[in-house]
Parts: C-alpha cells; sequence; structure tokens
C-alpha cells in the first residue's frame, strides 16, 4: 500500500499561518472550521468533539513545538488535512508542557484504520527530520507550506 504523501492531501484554503486559537479546544475548532468550509466534513461540531475524545485519551502534542490533532470518523469525505502555524505558541497539555507552534490536523474514515496508522507513523516520521519544523515555521504562504511537506516527503 502506497504512503498517502501530506502534500497531496494538503490544499492552500485548509492552511493558517496565523492561528488565532488560544487554547487546545479552540485550535481544534478553528482547523476543522477550515476544512468544513473545503466541503470535506459532514457535521463540523461532531468533529471537533470527536477530536476532542480523542484528546482526552491522550495529548496528540508530541512535543518540541508540535501537535498532530487527529480523528478516526465517518464525518469526514476522504482524508481531511488542515495545517496551522502559531508564531506565538499555544498551551496543547503537550508531552514536554511547552507552547504548539506547528499542528497538523487530519480526520480519516473510520473504516480506513490500515491508512490511518501509516498516516500517524509517516507523519511522526516526518516531524522528527532535520530542519522540517524550522522550514515550516519560516513558510509565508499556504503554497510554500505545501512545497516544504512536498520537499521533506519525497
Amino acid at each position: 500500500m502506497k504512503i498517502v504523501k501530506i502534500y497531496e492531501l494538503l490544499e492552500p484554503e485548509n492552511i493558517t499561518l496565523d492561528i488565532e486559537a488560544s487554547s487546545k479546544e479552540s485550535l481544534v475548532r478553528e482547523l476543522v472550521s477550515l476544512l468544513g468550509r473545503s466541503g470535506k466534513v459532514k457535521d463540523e461540531a461532531a468533529l471537533i468533539e470527536e477530536a476532542m475524545r480523542r484528546e482526552r485519551v491522550g495529548t496528540t502534542g508530541l512535543g518540541d513545538g508540535i501537535a498532530i490533532p487527529h480523528a478516526r470518523t465517518d464525518l469526514v469525505k476522504g482524508i481531511a488535512v488542515a495545517f496551522g502555524l502559531s508564531r506565538r505558541g499555544i498551551e496543547f497539555a503537550a508531552l514536554d508542557g511547552r507552547p504548539v507552534h506547528v499542528v497538523l490536523f487530519f480526520a480519516i474514515p473510520a473504516e480506513a484504520v490500515r491508512e490511518y496508522l501509516m498516516l500517524l507513523a509517516h507523519t511522526a516520521r516526518l516531524f522528527k527530520k532535520k530542519d522540517f519544523v524550522e522550514h515550516l515555521m519560516a513558510c509565508t504562504s499556504p503554497e510554500q507550506v505545501i512545497a516544504t511537506f512536498a520537499r521533506y516527503e519525497e
């Protein structure tokens, strides 16, 4: 099975370079709202609740300023991905206790268990690559974010 590439899933309208949120839940709301406008989400409020339920199981704040909130759900059409940057940082209960600056949110259909696990593993490996986060933080347009993902995923 081919690993899904994030840059192939990201769309400029689902990327924000200036997250307004100041809390974990408001951050999830903001990113789900981006996906909602793109027509990929069947019920935004329910998706937010599912993502927050996942957060209660254990934080998706990985540390080093990175969070990957996600949900496996039938509330999306295909794999839905949103990306956001916060220059000031957001309290996210990350594993290292530090604020989050780079956030990749994804929702994937409930029956796509294998794809879900592969995407999670791929994302975790990607964020460990040297200089990746610094290059994302330097982006000034959604297109640059997509190009940065593409460079590191190829």
